[in-house]
């Protein structure tokens, strides 16, 4: 996966995924580090957009607003239900081939993994 590619985890996700999926990348933060806990979603898009990112989320409203406004960011959306922290981290990690060539297609604005 390319390590320039900034990923913003958002919170209903755990912080913990940062160190356990992409702990060699530099430019992952989740929102709580970015100040962003209390904030709405337009504004995590409107910052997540500003760095041509990518928002991991397990909510469906990332997936609406991306139908509204298209990428950026780009969106990778976990569909799993509800899942541990650990199971979540697998299937990312199962995920990298996917997840890599999805980043470096500039068409692709949403990825969902089950």
């Amino acid at each position: 996966m390319d390590n320039k590619s900034y990923i913003i985890i958002d919170n209903n996700l755990s912080y913990r995924l940062r160190d356990m999926v992409f702990g060699q990348f530099t430019d992952v933060y989740h929102v709580k580090e970015l100040g962003f806990e209390a904030k709405n979603d337009d504004v995590i898009w409107s910052f997540a957009a500003s760095k041509r990112g990518i928002i991991l989320t397990k909510d469906a409203d990332f997936y609406h607003l991306l139908n509204l406004y298209g990428p950026p960011p780009k969106i990778i959306w976990i569909r799993i239900g509800n899942a541990t922290t650990q199971s979540i981290a697998h299937l990312l990690k199962s995920k990298f081939s996917e997840i890599d060539n999805f980043l470096q297609n500039p068409h692709n604005g949403l990825l969902e993994l089950y």
